[in-house]
């Protein structure tokens, strides 16, 4: 009896904190670190982020590798990637890997270790705007059995060579005037047995297209097979040469996909959506129709292969983007990432050059942004198009990295694991030694966090989770601390019982 009168005591009181506190802000998202915020290496560029079975993180950075036990505040073990492969194709050339993406199946591996698959280009080294010559290309991948402490052997997925800027079309703007490939690989499991690697592809477009349009298509991995189809008869996702209403096509590029909370698929692509539109002079008169700058383009597929070119949508730009002064200063968004909260909802990161302090004469004036969409997003989800800035769709956090006089933060990622959204960013500054670094932030998602057994949804039966996890007395695999006093209690049951209650 006593026994009793105690629990109903606690419970009074905790229900009497909760009043008192007030209900939690669910669609709060703030980063942990206003400053000095973790480096996971002072070198690498185009982090990407995974979670190995054991709960470390696993980052890929430039040609490295690096792990964190502590949710990204400490990093040790940078390893080097394996040395790419001269393949019969590639022997006269000094080859570049970049845009590593690490992938990982969780006990397929050796001995029931994690399998990690990281893709990633390789092309000729040292190829820039004025080169002359043959540009090699390829789609590589390199595994690991045993979670990561070894690498075997890399499969060359596909390759190509293109001839560049011969004397007889070194001005025409035709598809030999620019050195074309396969770029910016991604992956994402569609299905119990499929994972899709996504890429960028200006080397397939048809020879009478303009050389900057171009396409996102997609490879397949057989997990209970352990092989790769890499036929490209019908490959193609999203057709950035056609889906558009301008003549000009688009360059769409750099894929990053997600899986949504009802099972379908959101991509984003920096894109031309508006190259058919007119710009307005500063004496607002008209221009025609150009080239205009990048922006970020979000994209739904129920299947993660057939994509709905209806259903694409702006969703982040230059907030000038119509206006002359735009085009002469070059504005654009590019390089997005875009993962899934746990309430459905997405956070998408990209890079824009628009707000960057600092002189402009560097290659990549960027700073990173970050926008999250003020719903849960399905397929049928209607999202309205920009006309400059950031989507109403969508709402703009405070940046993860906040930029010094003349830093520059490029090839950004986000990745929601294990609770947290984690922003990763290439970070230097113009005209310093010694201050280059591949940074990470995080934010804490535990407001967010409602579906314990994942049935999709919050019911009583997530407050039974709760309930077994505080009566075993043992430290529970998920994050249960809902109302941020440092402890699992029973105060945190009773907090999302009456979270459940409202929502009711």
């Amino acid at each position: 009896m006593k026994k009793l009168i105690s629990v109903c005591a606690a419970i009074a009181c905790a229900l009497a904190m909760i009043c008192a506190a007030g209900a939690a802000n669910s669609a709060a998202v703030s980063w942990a670190y206003t400053e000095n915020t973790p480096v996971i290496s002072a070198a690498g560029t185009y982090p990407r982020l995974a979670k190995l079975s054991d709960g470390r993180l696993l980052a890929t950075h430039g040609t490295c590798v690096s792990f964190s036990a502590d949710h990204g505040d400490s990093w040790t073990t940078t390893r080097p990637l394996p040395t790419p492969q001269k393949t019969a194709m590639s022997a006269s050339h000094r080859l570049n890997p970049a845009n590593h993406q690490p992938f990982v199946l969780p006990g397929k591996g050796q001995n029931g270790a994690d399998l990690v698959l990281i893709a990633y280009r390789c092309d000729t080294n040292g190829f820039g705007n004025a080169t002359v010559g043959t540009f090699y290309t390829s789609l590589r991948v390199v595994t690991s059995l045993d979670g990561g402490a070894t690498f075997g052997d890399e499969i060359v997925l596909i390759e190509n060579t293109c001839l560049r800027r011969t004397a007889e079309h070194a001005k025409d703007n035709s598809i030999y005037s620019s050195y074309r490939g396969y770029w910016e690989p991604m992956m994402i499991q569609t299905d119990d047995d499929t994972v899709l690697l996504y890429y960028a592809d200006d080397l397939s477009v048809a020879a009478d297209k303009s050389p900057w349009r171009q396409q996102i298509r997609y490879f397949s991995y057989s997990i209970a097979g352990g092989t790769w189809n890499t036929d490209t008869t019908d490959n193609i996702a999203i057709d950035g040469s056609v889906r558009t209403s301008s003549p000009l096509g688009s360059r769409d590029g750099m894929p990053s996909v997600t899986r949504l909370s009802d099972g379908s698929f959101a991509m984003v692509i920096e894109a031309q959506d508006y190259n058919a539109r007119p710009y307005i002079r500063p004496d607002g008169t008209k221009t025609g129709t150009g080239y205009a700058g990048l922006v970020i383009t979000l994209a739904f597929s129920k299947d993660g292969k057939t994509w709905a070119t209806d259903k694409m949508r702006p969703i982040a730009a230059p907030t000038n983007l119509f206006t002359a002064g735009s085009l002469a200063a070059g504005y654009s968004c590019g390089a997005p990432s875009i993962t899934t909260l746990p309430d459905g909802r997405v956070a998408v990161s990209y890079q824009s050059n628009e707000d960057y302090v600092g002189s402009r004469s560097i290659s990549l004036p960027y700073v990173v942004h970050v926008i999250v969409s003020n719903e849960p997003l399905t397929y049928d989800s209607e999202i309205t198009a920009t006309e400059g800035g950031v989507s109403p769709s969508f709402t703009a956090l405070t940046s993860p990295f906040v930029p010094g006089d003349g830093e520059y933060q490029v090839w950004n990622s986000v990745s929601c694991l294990d609770g947290y959204l984690y922003a990763l960013s290439s970070t230097n500054v113009a005209g310093k030694s010694g201050r280059a670094a591949v940074k990470l932030n995080r934010a804490d998602l535990i407001g967010l966090t409602d579906d314990l057994n994942g049935d999709g949804k919050f019911d009583l039966a997530d407050i039974r989770v709760l309930l077994q996890a505080l009566a075993s007395g043992t430290a529970p695999t998920f994050r249960a601390d809902y109302n941020g006093d440092g402890a699992f209690t029973l105060v945190d049951v009773l907090y999302q019982l009456r979270a459940l209650l409202q929502v009711r």
